[in-house]
């Protein structure tokens, strides 16, 4: 997903978007790559470390009732 429509799908200001992109990505939660055919364009994605903590997240709420599995 690009930064931009990070931003857009969070509804919050651009500014916002990239300074948390900046976090997760110092935390190595998400990766930052170029966009194949335009150089203005990055790219982010969730790393595999964020992809098993959501995971388990998500698991235990199910293990602990709160969702329906």
């Amino acid at each position: 997903v690009t930064v931009t429509r990070l931003a857009q799908l969070s509804n919050a200001p651009l500014t916002t978007a990239i300074r948390w992109i900046d976090y997760l990505h110092q935390s190595r939660l998400m990766a930052r790559r170029p966009h194949p055919n335009d150089a203005r364009v990055v790219i982010v994605e969730l790393t595999q470390i964020a992809r098993e903590k959501l995971e388990n997240y998500f698991h235990r709420l199910v293990e602990e009732g709160h969702v329906a599995p």
